[in-house]
């Protein structure tokens, strides 16, 4: 008991220590300790009850204690807990003036970026305007010398130095200073006028001399004409012709008719010589005579008359400006006379147009256009009959006349009435024009037999030709063309000669002899025979071959024929040119296969090269060694032998790849063996299908097959376009029932093919092809349509072959079903035909997922550098196109066609973004309302991108369902800012004239006062205040033309016809303000504004009887009407009834309508005061003198 109770003592001792160790200090506590000391030398039943007890109440009386002491520390812990929270406020609310800091942070770095760029744009300026200061400026006697008439040695050192100018500006602007250099340049745009009006009146130099040789074109030289003239032609003329000539162009082809197809965009002159052929061809057929007149323009540009020019430009429809500028360009040239090697004097000239001149080609089409309507109104009046083009039994077209620039063939029927009609047409166009019909080199053809050819030839005074027709030495330069081909080299490009020239024409058994050796000329034949007299004598050697051949061509007359010549290598004894070509021949006849290469379905290039192979003449390196080149011989394929013909195309290891597939197959079964099922495999590539199905089965449980098919599946990584074997297939197809062999191999597949694919994509965007074709990707990264299409185009190529490489392998119909295995796989390829698509889907998706991210990136790139309105659209159809596109082969839910939506979206907002700033800086700068109330280039630059995003949204091939059908908010985006600030302008407007319509204000009083003596006055004042004086007209009149000129281009636009619909409603209303204002202001110059009240309420029923008469009344007393009405009928009966601000409005229907409706309320306005005038209640004692007209004759005054 003892030994228990001394175990038990320490473990409490232990536990009451723990427990007050931090009261150790307190005298309680020493004292129990002392009474429970004492239980050691006291261990009796009562001393253990009193330690209890005492225990226990000092237990009571520490929890007691521990409970009071714990109150403060609770109350410090929720106090603390209340501090932290508010701390924890604090730390939110500085986190998020974090934040904001931030964000304010972030808009002051752009905008330190921005201002950077502008500085460093503004600092550009500033160099290239220093430059322009410093050393791109001519000294006022350059000037002069420039401005002056004589052309003296100042004047081209002041020219040189000018040409100087030009170049280093150039070179300044090509430079980093080019947008600087294009926003200066657009500033200075502004300081043209002063320029384009000098050019027009003459008093600027365009540096054109023409300045005439002293070598004559022929012999005996008696006229100026024969000489050979020279042009001068400077920079300054140089671009203002070029600008000219391009901006004619873009209108020719609807001035010049189908006639002429020279030197017109769109037209191209040989259809005039296809269309001249059917002519002919259909009029040959038809049996019928005719004649074709080929008339040649004697000294074309020479003999141009300015004056009928300048007539047929205004007549055409060219503005003052425009025929200035060309009278400026065609009548500021200079001639000179070299007299012994240096010109004398200079002189001008008043007609022709210059040689060398972009513009004169055009301008002679012009010309030339007056003859060919002359012809074709002499056609119209009967007067002349074209030849008939028609297929048998349909109704054809009749073509009278084709001009080719100054040659014109003409085609009629071999009637002298009708050439005797033709003859004046071409007198009259010398006449107005000055061109004259050149005799000497015009000729007549007739068609058919035609008698009185010379009769016909002589009305026309030319010579009679015969077909075909032949312009100069064009016909006798094709055959140096095409003898060019192959040999022809310059000093520009140099050409090997790849065939001799006579082993193109050369006999089979003579490698010696060409046609030129044995055809000739002689007289009395118009072509070739041929010539087999002997040119010497023969040798002794020779003799034995001649004698043999004048043997064999000997007549050899059999018994009992007729005594004639007889050929013996024909039965009938008739000579025939094969049999003799056959039997020269011989054996030394070519084996090249003519009709197998040169009439195969092939393109004419590989022809072409198979023919230059037979014939050992490829540019290899043994025949350029040959040549004289100094080079390694060594294969470019192989690197092991000599580059020879043989080698390159027939033995070269390198292009054989069937021999090279079995040597590795051979290598790898020696490296592992050996074995049977290995040796097997090998064996099915030379046996037939049968055995290739067989083997597969048998030895798809072993594991080296499994082996071999992993390792045959990473090899489909190795090369860029690899082949699948049968055997693949097969192996493929027996795995298909084993689902977790086949996942494993589909992955190994589709990772190898990934790695691959991402190689080739990278190699595509920075090496290009094999031998650099086709180009990097990224060389067209400056051309952002371009740089995108080709990376989505090379993803859509990409995706087709590798669909059609996994296809291969997953797709059961890739095998073909016959074999052993055919009934064994049926069931299955049945039943898996749903998951074969899946498991494409899931390779595809893993081979394209590499090449995600650099193209993202790339094209993020584009869209971050800003480009226009219309590239940013175009990118986004683009993305949207090949979005759908891929979506049809790969899958929507695969990660391409995730980025490929996502970078759509993300173009679209580049350009919504656009817009938005587009529309800010319009708001931001308002224009000046032009004089003739003509809408701003902003409203037609709107309008015409626009129509060019509408026309890029339809032609965009996506799918009826792809297309959004809600075009509203592209257009709201473009449009809107533009309506915006065509109406801040028109309030701009409105507000500037506030002043002006004050002062105006006092001559609109009301003339009811006015005496009769001032009627006259009245009219002329009134008539001098237009009804614009209002300043809401002018306005209303702007933004009506500029609603107009957004409305009208719209039309017929789908996708616009809401908007459309909208804007003709804000038209109808600007117009009935326009129409109410304008009859106000009538009503008001005539006196009658105020006094239509009281006509209103005289005719109102429901005002009673308690009204004065009308007559009573100061403001309608019958002298103050009568005074009023007068002014009326003046405005209405007199020319002051004209409107001729509405003249501003640029539509002529709104014009008419706005007219019509002014028009109406007038004459309503009349039958009102009409009808109060009549009324005898009123009390006018004549009324009839007051209202002189009735109603109806107003109505028809005013045209309605």
């Amino acid at each position: 008991m003892g030994s228990s109770t001394v175990g038990l003592a320490p473990g409490l001792s232990r536990k009451l220590k723990k427990v007050l160790e931090c009261r150790t200090d307190s005298p309680d506590l020493l004292s129990s300790l002392n009474t429970l000391s004492s239980f050691y030398t006291e261990n009796t039943p009562q001393s253990r009850r009193n330690l209890r007890y005492t225990i226990e109440t000092r237990a009571l009386d520490i929890n007691r204690e521990f409970l009071r002491a714990s109150d403060p520390a609770q109350r410090a812990l929720d106090r603390v807990e209340e501090q932290v929270n508010a701390l924890s406020d604090c730390c939110d609310r500085i986190a998020k003036a974090l934040d904001s800091c931030s964000a304010k942070t972030g808009d002051i770095i752009s905008t330190t970026e921005r201002l950077k760029q502008e500085l460093e744009i503004t600092t550009q300026r500033q160099e290239i305007v220093s430059c322009f200061l410093r050393d791109y400026q001519l000294s006022n006697d350059e000037i002069n010398a420039l401005r002056e008439e004589d052309l003296n040695e100042n004047f081209f050192k002041a020219l040189s130095h000018v040409q100087e100018i030009h170049a280093n500006c150039k070179l300044l602007l090509r430079t980093h200073h080019q947008r600087a250099g294009l926003e200066l340049m657009d500033m200075m745009a502004v300081y043209q006028e002063g320029a384009y009006e000098r050019l027009c009146s003459g008093k600027s130099s365009l540096s054109y001399i023409s300045i005439i040789l002293d070598s004559p074109k022929k012999n005996n030289a008696i006229d100026v004409k024969d000489f050979r003239p020279i042009s001068l032609v400077g920079s300054v003329y140089k671009l203002l012709s070029k600008v000219l000539a391009n901006r004619l162009r873009v209108v020719l082809d609807s001035l010049i008719s189908e006639s002429q197809n020279a030197f017109v965009g769109g037209r191209q002159i040989l259809d005039s010589g296809l269309i001249a052929n059917e002519c002919l061809d259909s009029r040959l057929k038809s049996h019928v005579l005719g004649v074709v007149c080929k008339l040649d323009i004697e000294k074309a540009y020479d003999h141009v008359n300015w004056d009928a020019l300048f007539y047929l430009l205004d007549w055409m429809g060219f503005g003052v400006r425009w025929r200035g500028w060309i009278r400026a360009c065609i009548t500021t040239v200079r001639f000179s006379i070299i007299v012994n090697g240096s010109p004398v004097g200079f002189f001008g000239s008043s007609c022709r147009l210059r040689q060398g001149d972009l513009l004169s080609p055009l301008l002679f089409l012009l010309i030339m256009e007056v003859l060919s309507r002359m012809l074709k109104k002499t056609e119209d009046c009967g007067l002349l009959r074209g030849f008939l083009v028609a297929p048998t039994n349909s109704i054809g077209v009749r073509i009278s006349h084709l001009l080719f620039a100054d040659d014109t063939i003409l085609f009629c029927d071999a009637s002298r009435d009708q050439l005797l009609s033709i003859r004046p047409a071409l007198t009259c166009f010398q006449a107005f024009i000055g061109l004259k019909v050149n005799a000497g080199k015009s000729e007549i053809v007739p068609i058919g037999e035609v008698g009185n050819i010379d009769a016909l030839a002589a009305i026309l005074r030319c010579r009679v030709g015969s077909l075909p027709l032949k312009y100069l030495v064009v016909a006798d330069r094709l055959e140096r063309i095409q003898r060019k081909f192959l040999w022809g080299s310059s000093e520009e490009c140099f050409k090997y000669p790849l065939v001799a020239w006579e082993k193109l024409y050369v006999c089979s058994n003579d490698k010696e002899a060409c046609i030129s050796d044995v055809l000739c000329y002689q007289e009395g034949f118009n072509d070739r025979i041929w010539n087999l007299r002997f040119r010497r004598d023969f040798h002794e050697r020779e003799l034995g071959a001649a004698f043999s051949f004048l043997e064999f061509i000997q007549s050899r007359i059999p018994r009992g024929g007729n005594d004639t010549f007889h050929w013996c290598l024909k039965g009938n004894g008739m000579f025939g040119t094969r049999s003799y070509y056959n039997i020269i021949r011989g054996a030394a006849a070519s084996n090249f296969p003519g009709k197998g290469v040169w009439k195969a379905k092939i393109p004419r290039r590989v022809a072409f090269f198979v023919w230059t192979a037979v014939h050992e003449q490829i540019l290899i390196l043994d025949n350029l060694m040959l040549r004289g080149h100094i080079l390694v011989n060594r294969c470019c394929m192989c690197y092991r032998n000599e580059e020879t013909m043989d080698h390159l195309l027939l033995h070269c290891p390198a292009l054989n790849s069937r021999k090279l597939i079995e040597v590795c197959l051979e290598k790898w079964v020696e490296g592992h063996g050996g074995s049977g099922e290995s040796a097997s495999l090998v064996g099915c590539i030379k046996v037939g299908d049968d055995d290739v199905e067989r083997i597969v089965v048998t030895t798809l449980d072993t594991k080296e097959p499994i082996r071999w098919l992993q390792g045959e599946c990473r090899k489909l990584g190795d090369t860029d376009n690899p082949e699948v074997s049968e055997l693949l297939k097969t192996a493929v197809r027996c795995l298909k029932e084993r689902p977790v062999l086949f996942k494993y191999c589909a992955e190994e597949v589709a990772n190898m093919r990934h790695n691959a694919l991402f190689r080739r994509f990278i190699s595509a965007l920075t090496r290009g092809g094999p031998g650099g074709l086709p180009r990097p990707i990224e060389v067209h990264a400056h051309d952002p349509l371009r740089y995108v299409g080709d990376m989505l185009g090379w993803l859509h190529q990409a995706l087709a072959s590798e669909r059609e490489l996994v296809l291969a392998l997953l797709d059961p119909d890739a095998v073909v079903d016959t074999g052993p295995t055919a009934k064994r796989f049926s069931t299955s390829l049945e039943s898996d035909s749903g998951k074969t698509e899946s498991d494409l889907t899931f390779v595809l998706d893993r081979i394209f997922e590499g090449v995600c991210r650099p193209f993202k990136v790339r094209v993020e790139q584009v869209l971050q550098s800003q480009p226009s309105l219309i590239i940013s659209y175009k990118l986004s159809n683009t993305l949207e196109f090949y979005s759908y596109t891929i979506s049809d082969l790969l899958g929507r839910e695969t990660a391409l066609c995730n980025t490929l939506w996502a970078l759509k979206d993300a173009a679209q907002k580049t350009s919504f973004d656009i817009l938005k700033n587009r529309g800010e800086k319009l708001l931001r700068y308002p224009p000046l309302v032009a004089v003739d109330l003509s809408p701003p280039p902003a409203v037609r630059e709107g309008v015409s991108v626009l129509l060019e995003i509408i026309e890029t949204h339809n032609s965009v091939m996506v799918p009826a369902s792809g297309k959004k059908p809600d075009f509203g908010p592209v257009i709201s985006a473009l449009l809107d800012p533009i309506i915006q600030m065509c109406e801040q302008a028109a309030e701009a407007h409105k507000s500037k004239g506030a002043g002006f319509s004050s002062r105006r204000s006092r001559m609109n009083s009301d003339p009811g006062q006015i005496s009769k003596s001032s009627v006259d006055a009245l009219l002329s004042s009134s008539s001098s205040v237009p009804s614009s004086q209002n300043n809401e007209t002018p306005s209303k009149i702007f933004l009506i033309n500029c609603l107009s000129a957004i409305q009208q281009p719209l039309y017929g636009h789908e996708v616009a016809a809401e908007y459309v619909k909208n804007l003709g409603a804000m038209i109808d209303n600007h117009m009935r303000v326009l129409v109410e204002k304008e009859v106000e202001a009538i009503l008001r110059r005539c006196g009658l504004s105020q006094k239509m009240l009281h006509f209103h309420n005289s005719l109102n029923k429901e005002a009673g009887n308690t009204r004065a008469p009308l007559a009573e009344l100061e403001d309608t007393a019958p002298a103050s009407l009568s005074e009023c009405l007068k002014a009326f009928f003046g405005l209405v009966l007199g020319s002051e009834s004209s409107m001729p601000e509405f003249e501003q409005m640029q539509v002529p229907k709104l014009r008419s309508e706005a007219c019509i409706q002014v028009a109406k309320s007038l004459a309503e306005a009349y039958e009102l005061m009409y009808k109060a005038i009549m009324d005898p209640a009123n009390g006018y004692p004549d009324p009839k003198s007051l209202a002189r007209h009735p109603p109806d004759q107003i109505r028809t005054i005013l045209g309605i």
